[in-house]
């Protein structure tokens, strides 16, 4: 994540309309900051949580860490990278030969490393390959990012619309904040209406909509 946290520095910035410069945008570089050391916390803590015994007060505040207090630090630097993709035109050519290509090499770099430390680790050399594809736990945001990254003129289109970009809000707005909570009260009363409820909005594939 630390690696590819959006753009590189010269890129942490907003073309101004009038002059035509670059002007850097320091609060992006702040949440960076931010987001960094709450990925450090989420990672330490994560350690714990599965190993404490949740009735345990020491539980709770490493649940506190673990959730609460630091799972807003993927979604801000998802949204870091839109505002930069999304505020200016990128051509095909720079997006594949520079932006994803650079992710890509990281990935295969650090997936590469992990992998052979766990053929050290279980001698095993298909279940290193398997490791290699699938990536280290952490690495899952490469690959997240690397899809939006692929989906960017795509999107480009949809906020350069503001009915387009109504139109998908009120859908956020129906498959983010209601549909889930009233399946999950569903859930509490009568779970088999709850589970059906689930499996019948989840046959719509909503990802475009609720995903990252």
């Amino acid at each position: 994540m630390i690696i590819e946290s959006g753009v590189r520095s010269q890129e942490s910035g907003v073309r101004s309309q009038e002059s035509g410069v670059r002007e850097r945008v320091y609060y992006f570089d702040f949440l960076r900051v931010l987001g960094v050391l709450a990925v450090i916390t989420l990672h330490v803590n994560s350690k714990y949580w599965y190993s404490l015994d949740i009735n345990s007060f020491d539980w709770q505040v490493v649940n506190f860490c673990h959730g609460a207090l630091t799972r807003w630090a993927v979604p801000v630097y998802v949204m870091i990278s839109g505002a930069l993709f999304l505020s200016r035109d990128v051509p095909l050519r720079r997006l594949y030969g520079k932006n994803i290509l650079r992710i890509v090499t990281a990935f295969i770099f650090w997936s590469l490393t992990y992998s052979i430390a766990k053929y050290f680790e279980l001698g095993s050399a298909e279940d290193a390959l398997i490791h290699f594809f699938n990536g280290h736990y952490h690495l899952w945001f490469l690959y997240m990012i690397i899809g939006l990254y692929m989906a960017v003129p795509l999107m480009k289109k949809i906020t350069e619309s503001k009915f387009l970009i109504k139109y998908f809000l009120v859908l956020s707005l129906i498959f983010v904040f209601i549909i889930p909570p009233m399946i999950y009260l569903i859930r509490i009363f009568a779970p088999d209406v709850g589970n059906f409820t689930n499996s019948f909005v989840n046959k719509f594939s909503p990802n475009l909509i609720s995903g990252y």
